[in-house]
């Protein structure tokens, strides 16, 4: 037999060459303070009001529907109104009247709902005022944790800043790694093997940045907690990365631990969490080189198509 003839030619590709590759795991420690009682939020609010005199109901100002446990301050400036005092209710109960020009202020450890009552002549004039609240309350929650005692179980994990999970290898911009610096501001440093051998690195600073969020569950399985923080950290390496080349950086994997240390002070409601959340990364360094390639364009072959014929029917025996 003799051998098929080809005619190869030159192609030149282009392809990413690995100039240097190592791969290092790092070990980010976060220290945070949190509060493990309840918390306790506070809120302002203002606004003015118009009632028409002689109105048979009362106007609600304020109520505390959907949320329980609220106290504060309040003052209702009576500015003008039909000649009659406005009648204050709080917690459905009189409390006071208000005569036109003056104002009532107050304080209450306990407060669900604020109305007032225009008195007046029907439906003749109205009673113009202002209404300020400024409150404190706790959040609604069936949460059992009152100190670091209750404390079963924490979660840590990779997240975005909403809190919602991510892998280490999600295509996200929630979780950063880059180089730091220009590629075109590389330090070069002389530098010897273990052999003794001088070699030229360059100084290259990755940047990791992200979020992780903390869960911190009660005896009874609750979910009392959840606390996003984020983290950076900056690391120098020193590689083969001269002019033209990039930097490629990818977390292939990472492990997050949250420990809680009880506070020195045993009346003191916040406790210290520490963090430990450790990333195994992969640094690369390429760049784009042109090959020549010696080769032959190929065709695809005609599709063999075999022909069948269905055999002649026969008829069943009698």
């Amino acid at each position: 037999m003799h051998p098929i003839r080809q005619n190869f030619t030159a192609h030149c590709l282009k392809v990413p060459k690995v100039f240097d590759w190592v791969n290092r795991a790092i070990s980010i420690k976060l220290q945070e303070e949190i509060q493990i009682g309840k918390n306790l939020f506070t809120d302002f609010m203002c606004c003015s009001f118009q009632i028409p005199c002689g109105e048979k109901e009362r106007s609600t100002l304020w109520t505390s529907f959907g949320v329980g446990h609220i106290g504060g301050s309040i003052c209702i400036e009576f500015k003008r109104g039909c000649g009659q005092p406005l009648d204050v209710f709080i917690n459905g109960q009189r409390v006071t009247s208000i005569s036109e020009g003056s104002s009532f202020s107050a304080t209450y450890s306990h407060l669900q709902s604020i109305e007032i009552m225009c008195n007046g002549t029907d439906n003749i004039g109205v009673c113009c005022g202002e209404f300020k609240i400024n409150v404190h309350f706790e959040p609604g929650s069936d949460c059992d944790l009152h100190s670091h005692r209750d404390i079963e179980r924490i979660d840590c994990f990779l997240s975005d800043r909403h809190g919602n999970p991510i892998s280490s290898t999600d295509d996200s911009c929630a979780l950063l790694c880059k180089e730091l610096t220009s590629p075109e501001d590389r330090t070069e440093f002389e530098l010897r093997t273990p052999e003794g051998k001088k070699i030229i690195l360059q100084r290259v600073e990755i940047l990791k940045q992200g979020f992780v969020t903390v869960e911190i569950f009660n005896c009874k399985g609750q979910l009392c907690r959840k606390c996003i923080f984020p983290f950076s950290e900056i690391e120098t390496f020193f590689l083969c990365a001269p002019p033209g080349t990039r930097i490629e950086c990818e977390i292939t994997q990472a492990d997050c631990r949250a420990h809680i240390i009880p506070p020195i002070d045993k009346c003191s409601p916040c406790v210290k969490l520490v963090i430990i959340l450790q990333l195994f990364q992969s640094i690369t360094v390429l760049a784009d080189v042109f090959i020549e390639l010696q080769a032959v364009s190929c065709q695809p072959r005609e599709e063999i198509i075999e022909s069948f014929t269905c055999p002649i029917p026969i008829l069943p025996i009698q």
